[in-house]
């Protein structure tokens, strides 16, 4: 059974304006088309073909031929005509040379509606005859057209109007009028008339629904057998029944906007009504078989929005609105599940707080709007930081350096710090590790902010105690009362250290830890001694201490 696979777009209107600009046709020779993303690819003799002739290649030809799209598009190729001899070969390569993978060796045969995609940007063709071709068995020929983007073969337009599919995308929908389809008159539509000026013998449908007072689209006419070219009409109806022409009449006949095969027309229409549903009928003209694409630039709705993809913190709740449009049903699936999703299945905006990225599906049924068409939205879930600090001494003396390490892990890529908080200055840094000092002793609160490459934060702080210690050189244990022990200023704030008093032969004579200036010198003689005084951290200080009676 032949298919026909036409996917019309919209039109309505008060006024209609047609621009026309030719579609290029690259006859089979040794060259390289690059940049182009439509036009029409015969054989090497088939230059009358796309207008109903009869061309043939020629006997013992090689040529290679590649075609590359535009903006890295992978390219499509649509034969209308597709007849290789015995003995001749046309290879089609899926890259930019022969090199490539081969997709297909055709000899001797004449596959139906064939079409082949690339999965780059690249197609090439090897054709190769052999000298059989005579005046009465004469060698093979075809004509194809290529368009950027994939072919979808399952929007095909309908035989009857009760049937006819929605217009759900921009795509480029390639068609064509054989007598696959038969004439339909559904409701009041009839011929030689004020809906029709003309007769219908393999009319097709589509409809749409416009989303503006004004619709336009692009129809590239590619061939014809019979050179007649198609009529077609837009109309405004309800159930299939009750139309109302919204295009030229002449338009259902040769008239004021032809389209010839090998051109292109961009139909612009107004006087639309945004939510209106309307219909797209195309015939061929005087039963004339052509091949065509259309493809929609504006003014159509089609099956509904959705909210674009996103990203949360693990935590988080994401709001996903939906908008459909008719009385479409519905329903809400994810992947993975989401439990978060229950109880939600059937409203238009749902929130959620899946644990780990999942993507949300609607889909819709209406049997008048994008039948089954499902919408995804994909919500991204990045892992919370965790903010730590750690300070390298927590408690040190006034002007020295504290080393400061922030967490890492979960992504995070930014710290940002206040060494003064809440009144301090805050810094940011692309390290986890930075230092700091204090010229004035006190206690100071440190903060840390830690953001991670999905826009996530945490935060924290710490405190540590500067003091301002001053180890004396003398001291006078004699009993008056002053300057009697060894006093190190400050060193009650410092935790954790530790004394260490030698004579001066080296002889340890004091040991003390978590020094509270207790030592008066004991029995020791008048003298100079050596102290070492040692931090909690490891940081040492030392010299000597001079005892006088």
């Amino acid at each position: 059974m032949k298919k026909r696979f036409f996917i019309l777009t919209f039109i309505s209107l008060s006024l209609t304006f047609c621009l026309k600009a030719q579609v290029p046709d690259y006859p089979m020779s040794n060259q390289t088309v690059s940049g182009i993303c439509l036009g029409t690819f015969t054989d090497s003799n088939a230059g009358d073909l796309v207008t109903g002739g009869a061309g043939n290649y020629g006997n013992n030809e090689n040529f290679i031929m590649t075609f590359c799209s535009n903006n890295a598009q992978l390219i499509t190729v649509i034969f209308s005509y597709l007849n290789i001899g015995a003995g001749d070969h046309f290879r089609i390569y899926d890259g930019p040379d022969t090199l490539s993978p081969l997709i297909t060796d055709i000899s001797s045969y004449n596959p139906v509606n064939y079409y082949v995609s690339s999965s780059g940007n690249c197609l090439t063709f090897w054709f190769t005859s052999d000298g059989s071709g005579a005046m009465f068995s004469p060698n093979g020929n075809w004509a194809a057209f290529f368009q950027c983007g994939n072919y979808d073969a399952s929007n095909a337009a309908s035989d009857a109007c009760a049937d006819a599919p929605s217009i759900c995308d921009f795509s480029n929908y390639f068609g064509n009028t054989s007598n696959y389809y038969t004439p339909d008159y559904p409701g009041n539509m009839c011929t030689a008339c004020s809906l029709f000026d003309g007769s219908i013998e393999n009319n097709s449908w589509v409809t749409f629904v416009a989303n503006n007072d004004t619709a336009s689209f692009t129809v590239n006419l590619l061939s014809c057998t019979n050179n007649q070219g198609i009529q077609f009409g837009v109309y405004q109806g309800i159930n299939c029944s009750n139309f109302s022409l919204m295009t030229p009449l002449s338009w259902t006949a040769p008239g004021t906007c032809p389209i010839p095969p090998g051109s292109s027309y961009t139909i612009t229409a107004t006087g639309l009504l945004s939510g209106q549903m309307y219909y797209i009928m195309i015939d061929g003209f005087a039963g004339d078989n052509c091949q065509y694409i259309i493809q929609a630039q504006s003014g159509m709705q089609f099956g509904g929005t959705i909210t674009p993809d996103q990203s949360i913190c693990a935590g988080d709740t994401a709001t996903i609105q939906a908008t459909l449009s008719g009385n479409a049903s519905f329903t809400w699936t994810s992947s993975p599940t989401d439990p978060s999703l229950a109880g939600q299945e059937h409203n238009a905006n749902i929130s959620v707080s899946p644990t780990t990225t999942t993507t949300y599906m609607l889909t819709s049924q209406d049997a008048s709007i994008c039948s089954n068409d499902t919408l995804y939205s994909t919500v991204t879930v990045f892992p919370a930081p965790v903010a730590t600090i750690t300070a390298d001494p927590v408690v040190t003396n006034v002007d020295a350096a504290i080393s400061f390490t922030g967490s890492t892990g979960n992504g995070i890529n930014q710290w940002t710090w206040n060494f003064n908080y809440p009144d301090g200055i805050f810094e940011t840094t692309t390290t986890n590790t930075t230092t700091h000092s204090y010229s004035n002793a006190g206690t100071y609160t440190v903060y840390l902010l830690v953001k991670n490459n999905g826009g996530c934060v945490d935060s924290t702080t710490i405190q540590v105690n500067v003091v301002e210690f001053e180890i004396p050189n003398i001291f006078t244990p004699n009993g008056d009362g002053v300057n009697d022990f060894f006093k190190i200023k400050g060193i009650d704030k410092l935790p954790n250290t530790n004394i260490k008093i030698f004579n001066r032969w080296g002889k340890k004579i004091f040991d003390a830890d978590n020094y509270r200036n207790t030592w008066n010198g004991e029995d020791y003689a008048d003298g100079v001694y050596y102290y070492i005084l040692t931090l909690d951290d490891g940081t040492s200080y030392s010299g000597t201490i001079t005892l006088i009676r």
